[in-house]
């Protein structure tokens, strides 16, 4: 650990961006993996807790990494999401939107360009600022729904990001 305080930000850096790819990738393929896999659906009720717990613990240390890279980087944009700023990444929303909780939701990805089903979005709440990956089976029922940590706008751009979701040409 004391080499790592001595390397220059810029290595370090790398080194982070590096395990956070890593990272994604891994935490992606087990997300999938619970979403979409019959051997899931199969194993004991024990674990796929455990297999759900690990997947809920992986993202909050991507999350962690994140705010590393922006701390280090200088970059914090931990303003409060809000319905306005959303709608100008593309984010619609979703289902029904009342005063208490107002979500919004952008497709991630789609199998064959049809949002449904087999697809999975990022849902956020304005209301609870709260952010969420949810994905859908082949019958456009919920799959799984997962809670990310926390809430701001540095965080839907980060996940964004890492999904490959392309928000710069949906600006207006």
């Amino acid at each position: 650990m004391s080499e790592e305080k001595e390397l220059p930000d810029g290595t370090l850096i790398s080194k982070i961006e590096k395990e956070r790819n890593d990272l994604f990738s891994m935490v992606s393929r087990l997300t999938f993996f619970i979403s979409h896999s019959p051997i899931f659906d199969n194993l004991s009720n024990d674990m796929k807790e455990l297999m759900k717990e690990q997947n809920e613990v992986m993202w909050e240390y991507w999350e962690i990494l994140g705010k590393c890279l922006a701390l280090l980087k200088g970059s914090v944009v931990d303003e409060p999401i809000t319905a306005e700023w959303l709608k100008s990444l593309g984010f619609l929303g979703d289902g029904e939107t009342d005063n208490d909780k107002e979500e919004y939701g952008i497709v991630v990805w789609g199998i064959d360009e049809d949002p449904e089903p087999d697809h999975m979005q990022i849902l956020v709440s304005v209301k609870d600022q709260s952010i969420w990956l949810e994905s859908y089976d082949s019958d456009g029922e919920t799959r799984s729904l997962i809670e990310l940590p926390g809430g701001s706008k540095s965080k839907v751009l980060n996940l964004c990001n890492a999904l490959g979701v392309d928000i710069k040409r949906r600006k207006k």
